[in-house]
């Protein structure tokens, strides 16, 4: 999916109305940005659609002028943009980032809880994109089976550890013999910690 700066720009300057909105079009025309930007934009499918048109009713003065400013799904859609500078989008295939994954989902979790934004229409679109964040986060950790994958490259940790002070107790710190000794025990010791990343281990 392709960004379209010149369509998301003409998007933007249609909410003029948004109190965040200098800062708003600052951001989007910062090409910077632009991966955070087309973060937003796969997540949520699509650009998000330009705010409602003002109309005008009756005639001349004895008329008037019907103004609009929706914050969804514009002001999520921004918020969430800003989230994902810090927190990209990951790889649904690639199980290293686990850790990542996890340490984000911790601290969403608790700047969620700690949003700080005096303007009310502002903050409900601020904790609308830290819960996307979050549910994006929490999906991809789940389709990542980052618990088993995290569980056994620790006791994949563990028994390297384990292997590593066996040989220097045998070699009493002797390091040209702890080579020797490792040498002759590494296909066993290869075998053992691919058989405990595998979820193989008894």
């Amino acid at each position: 999916m392709a960004l379209d700066n010149t369509q998301l720009l003409k998007v933007v300057n249609s909410y003029s109305c948004f109190p965040e909105y200098k800062e708003m079009l600052s951001f989007f025309s910062d090409a910077k940005n632009s991966q955070a930007i087309l973060d937003a934009q796969t997540y949520y499918g699509s650009l998000p659609p330009s705010n409602t048109q003002s109309y005008h009713t009756g005639f001349g003065v004895f008329g008037s002028w019907h103004d609009f400013c929706d914050r969804e799904p514009m002001g999520k859609f921004y918020q969430f943009a800003k989230l994902s500078l810090t927190y990209p989008t990951y790889s649904s295939t690639d199980q290293s980032n686990c850790q990542k994954i996890k340490d984000a989902l911790a601290s969403l979790n608790t700047a969620l809880t700690n949003v700080n934004e005096n303007n009310a229409n502002v903050k409900k679109s601020i904790i609308s994109a830290y819960n996307d964040k979050i549910a994006q986060y929490t999906t991809l950790y789940s389709t990542l089976t980052c618990d088993n994958y995290l569980t056994n490259q620790a006791q994949a940790a563990q028994v390297s550890q384990s292997i590593n002070n066996g040989l220097n107790v045998i070699s009493g710190g002797n390091t040209i013999v702890k080579y020797a000794l490792g040498a002759g025990i590494l296909v066993v010791g290869f075998m053992i910690i691919k058989r405990v990343i595998n979820g193989k281990a008894k």
